[in-house]
């Protein structure tokens, strides 16, 4: 059920993305538009769900992370057990580079 959930959120992440650059508009934060080699969505979600445990319930490429010297994280938000994880995995090599729990 879990993999189920994840495969629908990221089908409707890739949807909207799809359409954002069907449109001819591309987001500044899209890593479709990004001009390096970076691992895909799919590939962060599945990262941080190994990592928490927990379900998606959001994520974003951010291309020019100010925490993070200016490299591409993709951020996800998980919950587990009630739990919130605001994860930032590098957008470049799938590192994790924060997780923090919300109170």
């Amino acid at each position: 059920m879990k993999n189920f959930q994840s495969m629908f959120r990221i089908t409707a992440l890739t949807i909207c993305s799809a359409g954002a650059l069907a449109s001819g508009t591309a987001f500044a934060d899209d890593p479709a538009a990004y001009e390096g080699n970076i691992i895909t969505l799919q590939e962060a979600i599945q990262i941080a769900e190994d990592h928490t445990g927990g379900t998606v319930t959001s994520s974003e490429f951010d291309n020019d992370d100010d925490d993070h010297a200016g490299v591409p994280v993709y951020e996800i938000d998980l919950t587990k057990d009630g739990v919130e994880h605001d994860v930032k995995i590098n957008a470049t090599d799938g590192s994790i580079l924060e997780d923090e729990i919300d109170d």
